[in-house]
């Protein structure tokens, strides 16, 4: 059968120049990445040209003879005695147990306040007091706490101030902090925080890590440096000095009742001398205007600054 496409086979358009520049670009591109970066594409992408470098023969192990290799004793059937360690704890070079106490070094904020000092702080109410205190922690106060270490501190302190005293849940029945010994501004609260270490470690260590005593002291603590240093920074008040009055003051607190006065007056003139000058008398000071009567018998008001203007002096 013979083959009908053949005889009706329409060849290829010739190629524009742009199609002819672009297939010059292409070739020169495939040889500069063959060549320069040694990617081969058409044969489907990189082609390696560094090859791996041979490994490293091993050095032979030195020879050791049978006689010095190690052995598992387990493995051989060999039993070993059970070491057991004996301490003599009469000798002094024993291990000795460390106490509690000694675990958890007292750190000091400031120098202890004297008794002197302590007591020249300010003494207020019971809600006076925790108001300020909590100001204190504020987020604007002089020793910001978050929010949750504000309430937590606060729960404990009323406790402490108030005289209630403190219990918790992991110690004996009936075991109180501090009951009916109220923590105030004029304590010794470095002493206070030692007292609460011996109490937990007599009656139970708080799990809270610090929250049921220390922390809530070591607040008070630092609130009772932080008034002592406010007390000896402020300024002493000094009482005002006497101070002599000055002319101006005096004639301030003069009256003007009954005073005389002398004003021109244009375009008129007195039965007395013909001059435009009339002689006149406060008769009364009132929100600052005065009335004043003059010699023609009329009245006229000013303020008392104009009539002082125009005092007639004695």
């Amino acid at each position: 059968m013979p083959n009908c496409q053949s005889k009706h086979a329409v060849p290829p358009p010739p190629k524009s120049q742009y199609e002819l520049e672009r297939d010059a670009r292409v070739k020169r591109n495939e040889a500069f990445m063959l060549e320069i970066l040694g990617i081969d594409p058409l044969a489907g992408g990189y082609v390696k040209q560094n090859k791996k470098a041979p490994p490293k023969p091993r050095a032979p192990k030195p020879y050791v003879p049978e006689s010095q290799r190690r052995r598992s004793p387990r493995l051989a059937g060999v039993v070993i005695a059970i070491e057991r360690f004996t301490c003599d704890l009469s000798d002094d070079e024993g291990p000795k147990r460390r106490s509690q106490s000694s675990r958890r070094k007292r750190v000091l904020v400031a120098d202890d306040l004297s008794d002197e000092r302590r007591a020249a702080l300010p003494v207020s109410s019971l809600e006076a007091f925790l108001l300020a205190f909590e100001a204190f922690m504020e987020p604007d106060g002089e020793h910001p706490v978050s929010e949750q270490n504000r309430r937590s501190v606060m729960r404990q302190v009323r406790k402490l101030v108030s005289g209630e005293g403190v219990t918790y849940a992991y110690w004996p029945k009936g075991v109180v902090f501090r009951k009916d010994e109220p923590v105030t501004m004029q304590s010794d609260i470095s002493a206070i925080i030692d007292d609460a270490r011996d109490y937990e470690d007599q009656y139970g260590e708080d799990r809270g890590h610090g929250w049921l005593l220390n922390h809530p002291l070591r607040k008070l603590l630092f609130y009772q440096h932080y008034l002592d240093t406010k007390a000896r920074l402020a300024p002493a008040a000094k009482a005002p000095a006497a101070t002599t009055p000055t002319k101006k003051a005096k004639k301030a607190k003069t009256s003007l009742v009954g005073k005389k006065v002398i004003k021109a007056f244009k375009g008129y003139k007195n039965a007395r001398d013909g001059t435009p000058y009339f002689d006149g008398v406060v008769k009364s000071v009132e929100d600052g205007k005065c009335l004043i009567s003059w010699e023609d018998g009329d009245e006229t008001s000013m303020t008392e600054a104009a009539a002082r203007r125009i005092l007639v002096e004695c």
